[in-house]
């Protein structure tokens, strides 16, 4: 299984601050690489997803934090993970304009499957 990159949530919280969100796409793009490369879905494009999300300002990120949110929760199965969705959970934060948040959720989740998933 490939084993995308740990990154530690303090400094992606100071990247997204700092850049004042558009470290947040680059995130989405590198993301949505991973989980491409995990699932071996050929439906599942990187640079549209962190291009839409720029040219809509992160509105599009809402939806993409719902869908590929679902995804993450298919991946933690297939890896033997106890699953946890927090799809929901991170698009309201991002439609609230809390992308950090929910930023943080997810590299969270995805940070456990790195090291934890089989």
């Amino acid at each position: 299984m490939y084993k995308g990159e740990h990154r530690p949530l303090a400094i992606m919280l100071f990247f997204s601050i700092l850049s004042l969100g558009f470290f947040n796409f680059y995130w989405i793009y590198i993301v949505s690489w991973e989980l491409k490369q995990v699932t071996d879905d050929k439906n599942i494009k990187p640079v549209f997803e962190g291009v839409i999300s720029f040219l809509t300002l992160g509105i599009y990120s809402v939806f993409w934090m719902y869908k590929y949110g679902k995804i993450l929760v298919d991946v933690q199965k297939k890896a033997k993970m106890k699953p946890r969705d927090y799809s929901f959970l991170c698009a309201v934060l991002a439609g609230l304009f809390l992308f950090p948040a929910s930023l943080m959720i997810m590299q969270k989740q995805l940070n456990d499957l790195w090291i934890y998933g089989k």
